[in-house]
């Protein structure tokens, strides 16, 4: 049995995996077979479920990247890391931290994900969340995102509506 620091490692290297093959070989090591992972935009229940989602990922973000910014803490089968996603051109495009609990064979039974978008990516991730992420099966459905911008000190809401210069509250988009 692989230890937790090689698990976490496997996992987020599947991440990275552009080769379907590959990727699934990495998370049958990290991942098991019923793990759940969950954050703010995913639900994936399965390991089937998260290499579909990964899969989609590198579709909605080619060249994207998935790094680790910490050490790996974890107690009683619980752990946490931090982590950032960087664009093709090196920049952070966002930053997160995944709260996971181990299987008793010691891969990741669940992720739960926490994530915050970079200011100076914010239209490119725009863009990407009022069109271009599709969730299957529930057609309408309409997507929203909020993050705090820290300089203005002012909260933005993004939906997938029509308008784009008009946020999920009405207000502007800045």
């Amino acid at each position: 049995m692989a230890n937790t620091n090689e698990i976490v490692h496997a996992y987020m290297a599947a991440w990275n995996e552009k080769d379907e093959g590959k990727r699934r070989q990495l998370l049958e090591k990290a991942w098991a077979d019923d793990g759940r992972y969950t954050d703010p935009m995913s639900d994936a229940a399965g390991r089937e479920a998260l290499v579909a989602l990964i899969s989609q990922f590198h579709k909605q973000m080619p060249g994207a990247g998935i790094l680790p910014t910490s050490g790996i803490d974890e107690h009683h089968g619980r752990l946490r890391f931090a982590w950032k996603m960087t664009s093709p051109d090196g920049s952070t495009g966002m930053e997160g931290i995944d709260i996971g609990r181990l299987s008793e064979d010691g891969r990741l039974q669940s992720i739960v994900g926490f994530f915050r978008l970079h200011l100076q990516e914010r239209h490119r991730f725009r863009k990407l969340l009022r069109g271009e992420v599709v969730v299957e099966g529930l057609d309408g459905v309409r997507m929203y995102w909020t993050y705090q911008d820290p300089v203005r000190k002012e909260v933005d809401n993004f939906d997938s509506g029509d308008d784009p210069t008009t946020n999920s509250l009405g207000g502007p988009v800045t």
